[in-house]
């Protein structure tokens, strides 16, 4: 689970996202990261610390398949950066899942040899350049691949690996902390979990849209509205306010603010969301309704020693700039990461399986090819940024200075 909050700015900050996924090439603390994740007893030392070796041979191929994805154009950016995230998700399931999970033993078992996903090859042949860039899209699908000789059948593959060892994500959220009594306030950044997900079994026999999860990915907002293509995201904010109470030195009780500010939606999709809000969480209260924007507030409170209840708020993701956006069908949401993965995927089977299928696209359509050129854009700069965030159990906010 992500814990805690890292922000900072840089010239450059996918080298800096880098930088900081590089110190994962240290095979002890790598070790030691992986034995406080695992709860690995200390006879398995030595499978331990070649698990933390494979998982830093990961992250070197997959910086080096990153930086040729930067340097090459469209015709084969898909699959270089497809491969790039094959390494880094390989890396997460070195860290999260047990010593079954090493590359050597999943070679010795002949087990999970496979991507994981299945594209529909049928949609594929149907792509015309001229449709443009919304169907070529909504064109792509593929499906969760499964073991048929298991009863019942399982997902199996890479995919399903990497889905097992990906943690709900968090988006870095502004809090005013107020001592009772006192005028002053701190304030810090603290992580949200913004989703969940779902569990595995519920991915059998279900079908992944690449027009789908592209329209939920919070970097692409303003490229999808100037493509002509609505987002599955609407604009807003979020504030917390925290006050506490104290017996001496010691905070005996915290009372808690939430405040969710959604902005944008239609009539149909402000009712269905606050519908949902409130069938997930009954503490949550309508403040105000403004049409086509809506506040939600939620309070409780914690005393000391007592236990800390899940409370359910309402589904935020964020940009790469800390741009916060809610989601507008939170209960198909696919986590971002893992909608990352399967967008590379697709676009890399594309491109490498149906060439001239693929060319005719990003050579004959610009506007398709300037919304490729985006959207891989964005990938290369936010998945390996998500990646370090589940390794790490940090949420990092890097932005230019």
């Amino acid at each position: 689970m992500i814990q805690a909050v890292k922000t900072g700015v840089a010239d450059d900050p996918v080298a800096q996202v880098w930088k900081y996924l590089r110190l994962f090439l240290d095979v002890p603390s790598a070790a030691e990261r992986i034995r406080a994740e695992q709860t690995v007893p200390e006879r398995y030392a030595a499978d331990v610390k070649k698990q933390a070796r494979q998982l830093a041979q990961c992250i070197k191929q997959a910086e080096e398949y990153f930086a040729a994805a930067s340097h090459v154009g469209l015709a084969t950016r898909p699959t270089l950066l497809y491969y790039g995230a094959v390494a880094l998700s390989r890396a997460l399931i070195l860290l999260k899942l047990d010593g079954t999970h090493s590359f050597d033993a999943l070679r010795q078992r002949e087990r999970h040899a496979h991507h994981g996903l299945n594209l529909n090859r049928g949609l594929v042949h149907s792509i015309r350049p001229a449709d443009g860039i919304t169907k070529l899209l909504s064109t792509l699908e593929c499906s969760c691949n499964t073991n048929k000789a298991l009863t019942p059948p399982i997902p199996w593959g890479h995919f399903s690996l990497f889905y097992q060892a990906t943690s709900p994500g968090a988006v870095a959220v502004d809090v005013q902390i107020h001592d009772d009594g006192k005028q002053g306030w701190l304030e810090r950044k603290v992580p949200l979990q913004c989703t969940e997900v779902p569990p595995l079994e519920s991915l059998i026999g279900r079908s992944f849209n690449v027009l789908g999860i592209v329209r939920t990915l919070p970097d692409m907002y303003f490229m999808l509205h100037e493509m002509g293509t609505r987002p599955e995201l609407c604009r807003g904010n979020y504030n917390f306010v925290a006050t506490q109470f104290y017996a001496g030195s010691t905070v005996v009780q915290t009372k808690e603010i939430h405040n969710f500010f959604v902005d944008g939606t239609t009539e149909e999709e402000k009712h269905h969301l606050i519908a949902y809000y409130r069938g997930r969480n009954a503490a949550l209260e309508l403040a105000s309704d403004h049409g086509s924007s809506f506040h939600i507030t939620f309070s409780r409170e914690l005393v000391r020693g007592g236990d800390v209840p899940h409370a359910y708020c309402p589904d935020i993701v964020e940009d790469a700039n800390g741009r916060k956006y809610y989601l507008l069908k939170p209960e198909s949401y696919i986590p971002e990461p893992i909608g990352h993965f399967i967008v590379l995927f697709c676009l890399g089977m594309l491109s490498r399986y149906y060439p001239d299928i693929w060319m005719r696209v990003i050579d004959e359509n610009v506007r398709s090819a300037e919304m490729l050129d985006s959207l891989l854009a964005s990938i290369l700069r936010k998945f390996p940024n998500l990646i370090l965030d589940q390794l790490s159990g940090i949420k990092h906010l890097i932005t230019r200075q």
